[in-house]
């Protein structure tokens, strides 16, 4: 019965993704690879592909929350913010000035954040647990070392290393960084009231202690404010993932095949951030 693939993926057609999904896969388990199915498999792997990709969609549009639609802004808008905050910090003239205070230096950090978050694709908010170190240093650290966060730098080099992030599969993470977002960090390290000593937090507060998940919210709600549309660092990544990732998913399959794997786990596995 399950060699004809057709007829049942037909049959399949009119239920809900949901039960296609369990359905398709039940198939894949009874069938269990054996070669005189191979070409009915090869029929439900790729169909499989299509309804999980299908159905990403669907859930997507489903977990779009009331609140999300009501703070929902553009990516150039969200740009325009890092735009409108480094005007505010040249006209200011902080980067030359060796002392601030708590209201010129809180704005000079949330520059950089806003380019954090605006130069390369927006992730969680793992920044707050980012340490400067030396790239002398970061090549003798040890293994258990290597679970921390750091921004690794030199004269020349700089990248960001993230050894403990939410998602265990992607720890130990090597994450180059542009040279626009490169020309402001270093302006930002340049500064006197920034200690890039090995171990000191890349972002802190006023007083120079860690910023709690929560503080660092509050943060992010106060830069990312249009009116009165607070985008939180959940709502803009998937912002981003709505105006970048999504209208390229074409480049995503062509990279998948190349990469010897399905559409749908390189979805699932390459577009975190």
């Amino acid at each position: 019965m399950f060699k004809k693939s057709k007829e049942i993926i037909k049959y399949l057609g009119d239920a809900p993704l949901s039960t296609q999904k369990a359905l398709i896969a039940s198939i894949l388990v009874i069938l269990n690879n054996d070669d005189k199915y191979a070409t009915a498999l090869n029929e439900y792997r790729t169909y499989l592909e299509v309804i999980n990709s299908e159905y990403q969609k669907d859930k997507q549009k489903k977990q779009k929350s009331v609140s999300e639609n009501k703070n929902w802004v553009t990516m150039a808008e969200i740009e325009n913010i890092r735009e409108e905050l480094k005007k505010k910090v040249v006209s200011s003239g902080l980067l030359k000035k060796s002392n601030l205070k708590q209201k010129n230096y809180d704005l000079l950090r949330n520059y950089l954040i806003s380019a954090l978050y605006t130069y390369k694709p927006p992730r969680r908010n793992i920044y707050r647990l980012v340490k400067f170190i030396s790239k002398k240093s970061y090549n003798k650290l040890k293994d258990a070392e290597l679970k921390n966060n750091y921004l690794v730098f030199n004269n020349r080099e700089m990248f960001f290393h993230f050894g403990n992030q939410k998602s265990s599969n992607f720890n130990n993470q090597i994450l180059q960084i542009p040279k626009p977002l490169k020309t402001i960090i270093r302006q930002y390290m340049k500064h006197s009231m920034i200690d890039t000593s090995d171990n000191e937090l890349f972002i802190r507060s006023f007083s120079g202690k860690q910023l709690s998940t929560q503080q660092f919210t509050n943060i992010m709600s106060k830069i990312f404010t249009i009116g009165d549309k607070h985008i939180s660092s959940s709502l803009l990544r998937k912002i981003y993932v709505s105006e970048v990732i999504q209208p390229h998913a074409d480049i995503v399959n062509e990279a998948a095949q190349s990469m010897g794997h399905s559409a749908s786990m390189a979805s699932s596995h390459y577009t975190k951030k």
